[in-house]
């Protein structure tokens, strides 16, 4: 079964180096930084209201749930990089999956700061509520599913409960959150616009409006050849080379006119 980081690049190399030592056969994440063009494209092209960061979390995770199935990966396990988790973790959480929960596609591996693998009868429970994606159990099916059927305009979160079609989930609480639990700000992510109630966005999901990734990453394929001939264009006109970072120009430009 292998293991992924999801992983902000620019973040301190000690790190890093600290996941490696955590989880030193892991497959950490790294490309797609909130500062890469392929984030702000998204972000432009789905009209997703989140602030670059979440957008850049949720396509790492696409990414992982991408390698699943380009290697023929039938199960993983996907942390986050501000994760912690119990002394032989992968071990007890094996013995009670197999146990428990042989057939699931998804198991919520972080604890919601609220449950103790150790007070919990056989060390799972049901919860309702799928908030955090610090650590998550899933397999090659339910990335399908999630890549052909994915938004962007919610935390990835909600995302995976409502490709879940279920309002339940298993759980079973190997991990814990630090990036919430070490600052004292309440204010959560921001966004671009007021945002729908998250129960009612998870069983509304699918009336949204649904991607598949691949077809996301050809049209960005196609949106850098056309940058590339804005910027030919533009140097044509103004004998001057630019890199382009607005992507709202790239489409709507006194060349295309």
């Amino acid at each position: 079964m292998k293991t992924y980081i999801i992983h902000y690049s620019r973040n301190n190399e000690r790190l890093k180096e600290e996941l490696l030592n955590k989880f030193p056969d892991a497959h950490i994440i790294t490309q797609f930084d909130r500062e890469d063009e392929f984030i702000s494209w998204i972000k432009y092209f789905t009209t997703s209201p989140l602030e670059m960061a979440m957008v850049s979390c949720n396509v790492k995770h696409y990414e992982a749930l991408r390698d699943m199935i380009e290697n023929d990966i039938e199960e993983a396990i996907i942390f986050e990089d501000d994760v912690v988790v119990i002394k032989d973790w992968k071990n007890k959480f094996m013995d009670i999956k197999n146990k428990i929960s042989p057939a699931q596609h998804y198991i919520k591996l972080g604890c919601l700061h609220r449950y103790n693998i150790d007070k919990l009868e056989h060390g799972a429970i049901v919860v309702g509520n799928n908030g955090g994606t610090e650590g998550q159990y899933v397999t090659k099916t339910f990335a399908k599913i999630v890549l052909q059927n994915l938004r962007v305009d919610n935390t990835i979160d909600l995302v995976h409960h409502a490709c879940l079609k279920n309002l339940q989930i298993a759980c079973i609480p190997i991990c814990s959150q630090t990036s919430i639990i070490s600052k004292n700000d309440y204010s959560g992510h921001k966004y671009d616009r007021d945002m729908e109630n998250w129960k009612d966005y998870i069983v509304n999901y699918f009336d949204g409006k649904l991607y598949n990734y691949d077809e996301l990453l050809k049209q960005y394929d196609i949106f850098k050849k056309k940058k590339k001939e804005v910027e030919n264009a533009f140097y044509e006109k103004y004998n001057t080379n630019v890199d382009i970072k607005r992507i709202d120009y790239v489409y709507n430009n006194e060349f295309s006119k």
